[in-house]
């Protein structure tokens, strides 16, 4: 397969409906409804995108019509499927995973972020539960980053000079920690540099950003480019106007979801207070201490 090939893939926004057109194979010129889905939480790091497949002729397929196609679009290929009836799923599955072209895979891709940012509109931080990574529960004093939880939502970007810069914002997550202290991380966009997996460590000019004033206080690292941090973070906050009021935002979703998805604290040790010889005994019989259990 080449991707000179036409894409099998076609999607209409308007209708939110998506058709695929075999190419090659038992099923050439065929088309296919299919009704595309992905797992609804934000949270979720995962890439698989399902496609309920159906024949167009039948204008209302019933269950035992439909095929169900799982498809991962970050390493592009089939994960499982399922149904069918008088199709083959195994075959149909195959055949769709065989024929897809990179605009295809780049279209699944696409569609499964949109899905996942509307989600991010209606996301209650409080209320959803993730595993925290081992590393973080260890060391709460760490900085975490907020794509390190949200790979999907819209990155912070800007352009300065010739270059397009990405933001990794990264908070100090410790809830018993009163500060409004975070890290921006500037990125320079390139082809090799995937927007849903910003890197997260220097050599990137960073500074310290204070959420509460909306402002960079002091260079957190001064990187290996051309371009100084400070520099980096007053053109971000120029172009970007908006910045400020979204870095609490997400600054603040970011601790609510950590804070709610700690593992319950272990109340400390608490010793007992010694009973005096002279009072009277715990156990409740009047005596002395001294003249009861003490005894």
């Amino acid at each position: 397969m080449t991707d000179v090939e036409p894409p099998i893939l076609q999607h209409d926004k308007n209708r939110r409906k998506s058709i695929i057109t075999l190419q090659r194979g038992k099923w050439r010129g065929r088309t296919f409804h299919a009704d595309l889905s992905c797992c609804p939480d934000p949270v979720c790091q995962c890439s698989q995108v399902t496609l309920a497949c159906s024949p167009a002729e039948i204008d209302d397929p019933g269950a035992d019509e439909k095929v169900s196609v799982v498809l991962d679009f970050m390493d592009r290929v089939l994960v499982e499927c399922s149904g069918g009836g008088k199709i083959d799923p195994a075959r149909l599955a195959a055949e769709i995973e065989e024929e897809a072209t990179a605009e295809d895979w780049l279209l699944l891709k696409s569609l499964f972020i949109d899905t996942k940012r509307k989600e991010m509109q209606k996301f209650d931080p409080a209320a959803a539960r993730v595993q925290l990574p081992p590393d973080l529960l260890w060391n709460l004093s760490r900085m975490a980053a907020y794509v390190e939880f949200f790979p999907y939502e819209a990155p912070m970007e800007f352009s300065h000079g010739e270059t397009q810069w990405m933001v990794n914002d990264q908070y100090c997550i410790n809830p018993d920690c009163g500060c409004t202290d975070g890290v921006l991380l500037f990125v320079p966009y390139d082809a090799h540099i995937d927007k849903e997996h910003i890197p997260q460590h220097t050599p990137y000019p960073a500074v310290f950003f204070d959420a509460k004033k909306g402002q960079a206080t002091s260079v957190a690292a001064a990187g290996t480019g051309s371009h100084s941090a400070m520099e980096l973070a007053d053109a971000f906050l120029k172009e970007r106007p908006d910045c400020a009021g979204l870095i609490r935002r997400r600054r603040e979703t970011l601790r609510t979801l950590i804070k709610h998805n700690l593992p319950p604290r272990k109340s400390p040790f608490k010793q007992q207070k010694k009973t005096g010889r002279n009072a009277p005994c715990p156990c409740g019989s009047g005596k002395k201490y001294k003249n009861c259990c003490g005894g």
